[in-house]
C-alpha cells in the first residue's frame, strides 16, 4: 500500500478506500476487531472490513456483488466463490480462508452451514447451552 487509504489489487490497479467514521469501530470495541487464529473466516472477514473503516455497501460495490451477499457471508450463512478469496484478502492485506484457496475447507460442508445457520440464530445463552451439550455428547 502506497496510502494508507489506498489498496493495491492486482497488477498496477489501485483502490482508494474512504474510511468511515470511527462510530462502528467503536461500536465494535477496537480490542474486539484482533483477529484470532481460531476465528472462523466469516468472522475475520467482518473484523477485516470494519478495521478497514468500510461499510458492507462498499465492500459489495468493490466486489460488484449485492450488499446482502457480504451480509450472508459476515454472518457464516453462505460463502464467497473461489474467484473473490484472493481480492478480499489482498484488499484488507490479510489471511482470511484457509491456509490455500484450493484446500477444501470443512466449514463450507453442507451439514456445517447449516450448524452455523442454526447456531447463529441461538441468542447467547441458547449458544452456550448447544456447547455445553456437545461436549455432553462427546464424553467432555
Amino acid at each position: 500500500m502506497t496510502n494508507e487509504n489506498e489498496v493495491s489489487l492486482s497488477g498496477d490497479a489501485k483502490l482508494a478506500v474512504t474510511p468511515r467514521s470511527g462510530r462502528r469501530l467503536r461500536r465494535y470495541g477496537g480490542a474486539s476487531l484482533v483477529v484470532l487464529p481460531t476465528d472462523p473466516w466469516f468472522i475475520k472477514l467482518k473484523k477485516a472490513r470494519l478495521r478497514a473503516g468500510m461499510s458492507q455497501r462498499q465492500l459489495a460495490g468493490i466486489l460488484e456483488i449485492s450488499s446482502v451477499a457480504v451480509s450472508h457471508w459476515e454472518r457464516g450463512l453462505s460463502f464467497p466463490r473461489e474467484s473473490k478469496y484472493e481480492v478480499l484478502e489482498t484488499l484488507f492485506a490479510q489471511k482470511i480462508f484457509d491456509a490455500s484457496p484450493l484446500v477444501f475447507s470443512p466449514s463450507r460442508l453442507p451439514e456445517n452451514i447449516e450448524l452455523l445457520k442454526i447456531y447463529n440464530i441461538l441468542n447467547k445463552k441458547g449458544k452456550e447451552d448447544l456447547i455445553r451439550f456437545a461436549h455432553e455428547i462427546l464424553g467432555k
